[in-house]
């Protein structure tokens, strides 16, 4: 027996040495793709405070971390690993990372797999098989190019790696929790809370742990003869039911859309995902050969429970699986647990919270439940055949499983490699997407005829009027006239007026931002002059519909840029006080000692130094942002007091040489 066992773990272990094998090949090619989108304001801080050495550049560049409420900090923390500079840096070297973390999570989910085998309401001989096609199916999924390939869902990946330790450490917590309890409830708590502070760390669907926990705990773990009877409510309770509790209060809380600019509101999401994720169930077991598309902007929302039509099915499908779930956990607890693991996965980014509709890498760790459910009662079937006819399948099932997924994946990675083959790609799937045409122009508008660009243009002029708003549109053309010195202050009068009627759309800060530092180089080949300018800025600030996001911020910021040309402190001075209220920024407090610090306003200057503390120290991130910036203040100080020392001898110097000129 014990030989048999031994031999059927080599051949496992051959296998999925195999697969692992496989799943590197198959995203090779896509190693030697770009940074895209996202991962461009997410790395572009790395080395940004190298001048204070590097251990201040790297805690920096943590601590200033935008994604997220938390800043993700154990995703950053890895990104800074991989390269310690913005310039030169190699996308290479982040995707090689990439896929070796998911690599790393499909052994984890080939172990947690083999780990609930026990659990399992029918023990037979195949049953060895499942993980391995599990596994398989899980890291070669094409669904999956989109988020290894793409460097900034490391994050992604990161949280996953924690979540699937911390549910391996609850289930041998909660086996040994008779015979072995200080281990025990080291690993229940010690092991489950360390991991999941880490999975919320990398991103916040780290919260989603507890998720998981109650998904196996009230479905396969509490059905099976295996199972541990009296595992204290308490604990459950601690773990599992008080972070759910506190992911409601973050949905109640974040998710309320209608002020955040959006182009749907909290129902009319609700309404769309539940379509959406009958998408993505269609992608998960009949994936694209062709991939699928970053974006899907032109998805049309579901503004009513029966528009479009197939949203009523949507939501009383979801509402019938879930009630379906949860009525026959125990009769079912498979099928259970497949249902509520994927929809439990989902319950954070799609549900209420103001996030875009649609995003592949949503479905990372989610799959994982479906895909161990569908094959568990696929191998189910095939048990009720010849032991020679069921070898033979699923012999044949495991290699078809590789070798189709493994393909297709590979065919997607190449595209990757190949920008203008995959945003064209991606253009066929979604022709209305504004980002994949408005990439699409970056690549090759520079490389094809002036026609073919112009339709390219006019595609993305229409699709943005339909998705983002004419907002988006006006500033994109602004910015571009500028830039081009056709930009008449007539034309900048109607400009406004234009945006009057306009929704917002969350890029336009960023375009007015664009714009406005285009006119700081220029004045827009001097057609505007620092009076248009301002007039523009001024009232822009009156369009109240539009002041969403940074969108005041960056209005006071260029303003007293502007006025910077036009020499006038108090004026400069009153909006970066403006801007520093909206947020606080460390390098706003330095320009503005600084231009106190021309105007020969030293103890202003330094006042405004000496008040930092006071301003920064409210929080404790802020306050940890300052200390680490402190040199670049003791710098700043050090030749303002310079400047007031030379000023003071070159005062005594004059009244010397006044003097000895009246004794004359």
């Amino acid at each position: 027996m014990s030989l048999q066992l031994s031999k059927d773990h080599l051949i496992a272990a051959i296998l999925l040495t195999l697969i692992l094998i496989v799943t590197f090949l198959a995203f090779l090619p896509g190693l030697n793709s770009p940074f895209i989108f996202d991962d461009i304001p997410n790395l572009i801080g790395i080395g940004s405070h190298e001048n204070l050495g590097k251990w201040r550049d790297f805690s920096l560049y943590l601590l200033e971390g935008k994604s997220g409420v938390l800043g993700r900090p154990v995703s950053l923390a890895s990104f800074y690993l991989n390269d310690q500079t913005w310039q030169g840096m190699s996308p290479e070297d982040f995707k090689y990372t990439n896929v070796l973390l998911h690599i790393l999570n499909g052994i984890l989910l080939f172990w947690l797999s083999q780990r609930l085998l026990p659990y399992l309401p029918i023990s037979l001989p195949w049953t060895h098989s499942l993980p391995l096609l599990v596994s398989a199916a899980w890291l070669l999924h094409p669904m999956h190019t989109n988020t290894v390939l793409y460097a900034v869902q490391r994050m992604t990946e990161l949280s996953t790696l924690f979540i699937v330790i911390g549910i391996l450490c609850y289930i041998n917590g909660r086996e040994i929790l008779s015979k072995q309890p200080k281990t025990s409830l080291f690993l229940l708590f010690g092991g489950v809370g360390l991991c999941g502070v880490l999975g919320l760390l990398s991103k916040e669907n780290g919260i989603l742990l507890s998720v998981y926990i109650l998904t196996l705990e009230y479905t396969l773990l509490t059905t099976s003869k295996h199972s541990v009877q009296h595992l204290s409510s308490k604990i459950i309770i601690l773990i599992g039911w008080l972070p759910l509790f506190f992911l409601c209060i973050m949905l109640i809380k974040w998710g309320w859309i209608d002020k955040t600019g959006r182009s749907f509101n909290t129902i009319e999401r609700l309404l769309t995902e539940s379509r959406i994720i009958w998408d993505y169930i269609s992608n998960i077991f009949f994936p694209n050969y062709h991939g699928n598309s970053l974006f899907h902007e032109d998805f049309i929302i579901s503004k009513s429970i029966l528009t479009p039509l197939n949203t009523l099915p949507a939501v009383i499908g979801i509402l019938a699986a879930f009630s379906f779930a949860m009525y026959y956990r125990k009769k079912q607890p498979v099928l259970a647990f497949g249902i509520l693991w994927f929809l439990g996965g989902h319950l954070l980014e799609s549900t209420t919270i103001a996030l875009e509709l649609y995003f592949e890498h949503r479905n990372y760790l989610p799959m994982f439940g479906l895909l161990f459910a569908a094959i568990y009662y696929l191998m189910s079937y095939l048990s009720k055949e010849k032991k020679i006819f069921r070898t033979y399948l699923t012999t044949t099932l495991i290699i078809f499983s590789i070798g189709l997924f493994g393909l297709i994946t590979h065919k997607i990675a190449k595209q990757w490699s190949d920008p203008a083959t995959l945003l064209l790609g991606w253009l066929e799937q979604h022709p209305s997407s504004p980002r994949t045409l408005e990439a699409l122009d970056a690549v090759i508008g520079s490389h094809i005829s002036k026609e073919a660009r112009q339709n390219i243009l006019n595609e993305l002029y229409r699709t943005a009027r339909a998705s983002t708003g004419d907002s988006y549109l006006v500033m994109k053309d602004t910015a571009q006239a500028c830039a081009e010195g056709t930009l008449t202050p007539e034309k900048l009068d109607v400009i406004l007026h234009t945006l009057q009627d306009n929704r917002f759309s969350p890029p336009l800060p960023g375009l007015v931002g664009d714009f406005l530092h285009k006119w700081t180089q220029t004045a827009c080949n001097k057609q505007l002059s620092i009076t248009h300018i301002i007039s523009f800025i001024e009232r822009l600030r009156a369009i109240t519909h539009l002041q969403h996001g940074e969108m005041s911020y960056i209005l006071h910021q260029w303003q007293a840029e502007v006025h910077v040309q036009e020499g006038s402190l108090e004026s400069v001075m009153q909006h970066l006080d403006a801007a520093y209220v909206l947020k606080k920024n460390v390098d706003l407090l330095l320009l503005q000692a600084t231009y106190l610090g021309s105007a020969g306003l030293y103890t202003e200057a330094e006042e405004k130094l000496n008040n930092a503390h006071n301003d920064f120290c409210d929080a404790w991130r802020t306050c940890l942002i300052l200390k680490m910036r402190q040199p670049d203040l003791d710098n700043l100080r050090s030749a303002l007091q310079d400047k007031l020392q030379q000023e003071k001898a070159n005062h005594h110097a004059q009244q010397a040489v006044d003097y000895s000129a009246s004794q004359k």
